[in-house]
């Protein structure tokens, strides 16, 4: 980034540049990359003295009908990097070759576990972590509640259990806002989690229609990366993330506005062979195409910008059903 942008400077050092739009989608996006993104990329553009304008279609930033932002944080932390305040930013996985991914940006419970204290990781950037409260500004209670040491946070059982428990229902339980000594507060979701399931086993699609697969989540209602494959193992379309990191073989097609269910386009049904989708422990789904013979679109698989993964719904290496 800093060098594509220090190109552009390099070649019009004398003239103002705008950066027309900028955006990491909420919709799509894993909080704790997205603010670690946005925040490089303004540091970035003031390095270089290029103004800039962030991208909103009315379904990332902005709740147009309730005048109200969606992610106030990625703002905060916008501010902040302009004003070349140093913000702490939350942990997450960054290598594409790993089998898990995690993230500072959530605390997850699964259901049927106990509950048990909850260590978050952040990075500091020379600031201190100073206190944590829920989100409605109640202020948690240092050494009881929760405990610092250095840039880890550790939530305690006794605080979590008024939260969730191994009966507590999937969903989310509540948002902690965790303050630092500079820089913008961060929001801690807690998720009550269990495996997803599928209301049918079997689905037929119609040529020229997409098929949707109904998916009951448990959890967060979003797709973060669904495997599918044939029952002989081989992928019905982009082959080529075979190269890629567990997480992103074989990865399906999701859309944000559809939040209960799969989509697979129609231009990747290919054959009659049945589809097997696996997630974090999920029985394989059989799915039995219909359409004909299509050759399959490029343009219409084109890969997810967020790859990670969150428990309730992780891509796993397909088995046998």
């Amino acid at each position: 980034m800093a060098t594509d942008l220090g190109i552009v400077r390099g070649n019009f050092s004398n003239l103002p540049i705008v950066i027309g739009e900028f955006d990491a989608s909420q919709s799509n996006c894993e909080p704790a990359a997205r603010w670690k993104w946005f925040d490089h990329f303004v540091r970035t553009a003031k390095a270089t003295n290029s103004a800039f304008i962030v991208w909103d279609n009315g379904f990332d930033h902005l709740d147009r009908a309730a005048h109200k932002w969606r992610d106030p944080t990625a703002l905060a932390i916008m501010h902040a990097a302009l004003k070349g305040i140093n913000n702490s930013l939350p942990d997450s996985t960054t290598d594409t070759g790993a089998a898990t991914q995690s993230s500072s940006a959530y605390i997850y419970h699964r259901v049927g576990t106990p509950v048990e204290d909850y260590e978050l990781s952040f990075q500091l950037n020379g600031n201190t972590l100073t206190s944590v409260a829920r989100q409605d500004g109640a202020a948690l209670a240092a050494a009881a509640d929760y405990a610092i040491a250095g840039s880890k946070l550790r939530l305690k059982k006794s605080f979590l259990s008024g939260l969730v428990s191994s009966a507590a229902l999937p969903g989310t339980k509540a948002n902690l806002a965790v303050t630092f000594s500079a820089g913008a507060p961060l929001i801690v979701e807690v998720v009550q989690w269990d495996v997803p399931v599928f209301s049918s086993t079997t689905s037929k699609a119609a040529a020229g229609s997409d098929l949707k697969i109904p998916v009951t989540y448990k959890g967060l209602p979003r797709v973060a990366a669904v495997k599918i494959v044939r029952s002989d193992g081989s992928y019905p379309f982009d082959d080529w993330t075979k190269y890629l990191g567990p997480l992103q073989q074989g990865r399906g097609v999701s859309q944000p506005d559809i939040m209960d269910c799969i989509l697979i386009p129609y231009l990747i049904i290919s054959t009659s062979r049945p589809l097997r989708i696996t997630g974090n422990g999920m029985r394989a789904a059989s799915l039995l195409p219909r359409a004909p013979s299509r050759p399959s679109s490029q343009g219409d698989c084109r890969p997810p910008s967020h790859l990670s993964s969150f428990p309730g719904f992780r891509a796993m290496p397909s088995t046998t059903p």
